[in-house]
């Protein structure tokens, strides 16, 4: 099993036009297991 964190920056959320896609202050988790993603 692999776990894979993506947007972990820490405590603060950031606002900036580089990030309006996805948000600032989203944490992301992608689990893949067996090489298949759950």
């Amino acid at each position: 099993m692999k776990l894979k964190f993506y947007g972990t920056r820490g405590s603060i959320p950031i606002c900036d036009a580089g990030f309006q896609q996805f948000g600032g202050n989203t944490t992301c988790l992608q689990i893949t297991d067996t090489n298949q993603i759950a």
